[in-house]
């Protein structure tokens, strides 16, 4: 199973990882999962986060969960500063409605609900603008953006972000600093 984890405050505290199976109570706010123990294979690990999640979705093998914050104490790594920057101008040029993070290394993936691909281009163009032009730490910086449109067929969560990353690919293999919005 994958697991996504987004920030809102802090994108640059997202992440992905693969587990063998982990579920979510609600009613607790307690994520846990199996974990083999000499001959107690099932027994489990609980773990009831210090910021309850404003959302869980599984979907298949897929469960997404956002917080609004994840306050560790620890300090943020220097080479942190252009992810956040991305982070900020993210949350700058998304509507309330859709939903960000970071999906590991320098890529964040956006949830834009109620949007069709004109809207989509327009706001990847402005997106790609602002990144271009918006970043302070490591310029010159070349984003690429590739947006997945889908026309509400596809319910999939899984192969929704598949078919997004491989746009977001077919982006980079282009060459860098280009936006291409793609229907499915």
């Amino acid at each position: 199973m994958q697991v996504i984890v987004a920030c809102v405050d802090d994108e640059s505290c997202d992440f992905r990882t693969h587990v063998h199976q982990m579920d979510y109570e609600k009613a607790s706010n307690n994520f846990s999962m199996p974990r083999p123990i000499g001959d107690d294979w099932l027994q489990r690990i609980n773990h009831v986060p210090s910021h309850p999640p404003v959302l869980v979705r599984t979907q298949g093998e897929i469960m997404f969960v956002v917080f609004t914050s994840l306050k560790s104490g620890q300090e943020p790594k220097a080479g942190d500063a252009a992810l956040r920057e991305v982070g900020a101008i993210l949350q700058q040029t998304k509507r309330a409605s859709d939903i960000c993070g970071r999906i590991g290394g320098d890529e964040f993936c956006i949830l834009a609900l109620e949007s069709t691909p004109d809207k989509s281009q327009e706001w990847a163009n402005r997106l790609h603008e602002h990144l271009t032009k918006g970043l302070v730490v490591h310029k010159p910086t070349g984003a690429s953006v590739g947006v997945a449109f889908f026309d509400g067929t596809h319910t999939e969560l899984e192969e929704m972000l598949r078919l997004a990353d491989e746009t977001m690919y077919e982006v980079k293999r282009a060459g860098k600093g280009n936006v291409l919005v793609r229907s499915f």
